[in-house]
């Protein structure tokens, strides 16, 4: 079905809004789901060319609006319409809350934390050290930084969805690590070495990201031996196995 149907008396408070400014506007809603996501024909932009947008059907969830009226639920609703080409808002509503009264909700992640979020979760590091590093960089205390939780499901959407990470990280690490030369491999047995070493000797991976790129070589003694002439008298072949992620 068309998402342009008025099945809801659909009132537009934006139109064609940056992402940005349209974040900025549903920090501002009250609590609220997504109960529906799905893509469209887009009609937010003016570009000519057929593309896609992103249609999210959203319900109110306000405790204060379960508060007014046990037996009933809040009629109100919000269609968010994001262009997948320009990155363009189109916000409308319908009905009103059962109340204007809000419940008290918890902070949550505002763009700048997340901007700072994705960098710090592309270097590798935990959710729990960059909510902590949170409380810092913004001066915030527990009650009013967002939920450790919130940071967590955050930072494990962008590495897993945008990185194209995992959280096998450190299996991944320890296997390169069990795996790494130390000259007593058999002539055939494939072992892992890097170009550099932890404080500890052991191989530094990296973490995939630009600053701190995964590389790592696989090989065997046999392979290395017969690279071991003359570089004149064959010619060197090398396969390298490598994903893009951004």
């Amino acid at each position: 079905m068309d998402p342009r149907h008025p099945r809801h008396p659909w009132q537009v408070i934006a139109a064609s809004m940056p992402q940005v400014d349209a974040t900025v506007l549903l920090g501002d809603f009250k609590k609220h789901r997504i109960e529906k996501s799905e893509l469209w024909q887009c009609h937010v932009c003016m570009a000519p060319a057929p593309h896609a947008m992103r249609v999210q059907r959203m319900r109110c969830t306000c405790q204060a609006c379960k508060d007014v009226a046990v037996a009933t639920v809040c009629p109100w609703r919000a269609r968010v319409m994001t262009c997948q080409l320009e990155s363009l808002v189109t916000i409308e509503v319908a009905y009103n809350h059962l109340t204007p009264a809000r419940a008290p909700r918890r902070p949550v992640l505002t763009p700048p934390m997340k901007e700072v979020v994705r960098e710090w979760a592309a270097q590798g590091l935990k959710p729990k050290r960059i909510w902590n590093a949170l409380l810092q960089r913004f001066s915030l205390t527990e009650a009013t930084a967002p939920m450790l939780s919130s940071v967590q499901r955050f930072a494990h959407h962008h590495v897993t969805g945008r990185l194209g990470g995992s959280d096998d990280l450190d299996a991944v690490r320890k296997k390169i690590r069990d795996a790494a030369f130390t000259g007593g491999e058999e002539e055939t047995a494939a072992f892992t070495f890097t170009s550099r070493s932890d404080r500890n000797g052991n191989a530094s991976t990296g973490n995939g990201s630009d600053r701190d790129p995964f590389v790592v070589g696989v090989s065997s003694k046999k392979l290395l031996r017969r690279a071991d002439r003359d570089p004149e008298s064959f010619i060197f072949h090398m396969d390298a196995t490598y994903k893009l992620t951004q």
